[in-house]
């Protein structure tokens, strides 16, 4: 009889064992449910994009060489159209050799600033041999030569300092025949001149008749997404405004900061404590993935491409670009730009606006000729070194007209000593420039 009750209780025993492990197994996967949906709610989308390199990487100018002229596209928007289709290309015998400086090439494409020769396998462009690219040489052009013999096309990415280069074989006929009947008619195409005198070669867009002014309707992201996006906790994160109205609004968790300019066009982040350490370098390939991982994170893009790389500061800048055009603006409204130390995030400065519905373009009239620009540079300015022109462009000149409404007003631009800047025609400021 003791043995049976003995028996019962034990039986009690496992019975309520089962059930506190039961109940402590729902309890777990409720408490993690509850942090999954946590971490959910701090997922931010500010209104943009995600992006992979291959999208954020374009040609800033891209020309036809036929004889002793140069031509490119009419409509600059071919420019990343024509490097997305590079991109479907499979070539064939990559090889790195000693550099070569180029000779007889028909297509010379110009990228915005020199990127390490392992990109190119990581994922810009297919080939059918697999080389392991161990080298650290940079390059910022790629040419193509057409080689009528056997209709194939000779790819060479070329080093900086020309001292290094890669190149590979197309054996494509229907990409070489659209390139040679597009020389051969000209069609979409337009002369481009050359200013020498420079830091380099430029060729410059001729004619400018087709170039339009464009009013645009804008939208901003809301300070409050980047609180939540780059604070770790926001619930300790102390809300301000400046003590001077003119700063803005000010966030910060004792450690990070976040500064709004006070028209809430302009964000400002700075993690001081991952910047205490000094700096090193992270490499360009790094330093370039980590800024699209942490702009995807949010959904952060909004038309930029990329501008500029300083691995040595582990800083890199992206320029929003409108029909196939940078666009600038003296407030840096057009910028984003990024710094890391390892894989923390520095600094993230940025504007605030979102290009929406197009609501007007009409043709500019006053917009100067190349020629017109070449000889304005050597003839008509006394404060600029010609040797220190590195490239000129045209581009959109960013101006609010309202709120709501911003005006793309297309301009010539040059960069000197890597600084970009408008070519000013007239001695007194443009009017335009002057927004509040």
């Amino acid at each position: 009889m003791k043995l049976e009750t003995f028996k019962s209780f034990l039986l009690v025993v496992l019975i309520g064992l089962s059930l506190l492990l039961t109940f402590g197994i729902w309890n777990y996967k409720t408490e993690y449910e509850q942090y999954d949906q946590q971490q959910l709610s701090r997922e931010v989308d500010v209104g943009g994009s995600e992006v992979t390199k291959n999208q954020i990487i374009e040609p800033k100018s891209i020309i036809f060489h036929a004889g002793e002229q140069h031509l490119g596209y009419e409509n600059p928007r071919e420019n990343g159209n024509f490097f997305q289709e590079m991109q479907s290309w499979t070539f064939t015998d990559l090889t790195l050799t000693d550099g070569e400086s180029p000779e007889g090439y028909d297509v010379e494409l110009t990228l915005p600033d020199a990127l390490p020769i392992r990109i190119i396998n990581d994922p810009l462009f297919s080939f059918t041999n697999q080389v392991e690219i161990t080298d650290n040489w940079s390059f910022d052009k790629i040419y193509l030569t057409l080689n009528p013999d056997n209709s194939t096309i000779t790819i060479q990415f070329l080093s900086v300092d020309e001292r290094n280069q890669a190149t590979a074989q197309l054996t494509n006929s229907i990409v070489y025949d659209q390139i040679t009947e597009l020389l051969a008619s000209r069609q979409g195409l337009t002369e481009y001149v050359e200013f020498e005198g420079g830091a380099q070669p430029i060729y410059v867009r001729s004619n400018t008749d087709n170039v339009t002014r464009r009013t645009i309707a804008v939208s901003h992201i809301s300070p409050d997404e980047f609180v939540r996006e780059l604070f770790p906790d926001e619930q300790v994160v102390n809300p301000q405004n400046t003590p001077n109205l003119n700063l803005g609004k000010y966030y910060n968790d004792g450690t990070r900061e976040i500064s709004i300019s006070p028209n809430e066009r302009l964000m400002n982040f700075y993690n001081p404590n991952a910047s205490d350490i000094g700096i090193t370098s992270i490499g360009a390939l790094t330093l370039l993935q980590n800024s699209i991982d942490e702009v995807n994170s949010h959904k952060g893009w909004t038309g930029q491409l990329l501008s500029e790389i300083n691995s040595a500061s582990n800083e890199i800048t992206f320029r929003l670009h409108y029909a196939g055009l940078p666009v600038y603006s003296p407030n840096d409204y057009s910028i984003m730009k990024l710094q890391f130390q390892g894989q923390d995030l520095i600094r993230y400065n940025r504007g605030l606006l979102r290009l929406d519905n197009e609501i007007q373009n009409d043709k500019s009239t006053s917009l100067p000729s190349g020629e017109e620009v070449i000889y304005h540079l050597k003839n008509e300015t006394n404060d600029i070194n010609i040797e220190n022109v590195e490239d000129i462009q045209l581009g959109y000149d960013l101006y609010y007209q309202d709120d709501r409404t911003v005006i793309l007003e297309p301009e010539w631009f040059m960069e000197i000593n890597g600084a970009w800047q408008q070519i000013q025609f007239e001695d007194v400021p443009n009017a335009q420039q002057e927004e509040a």
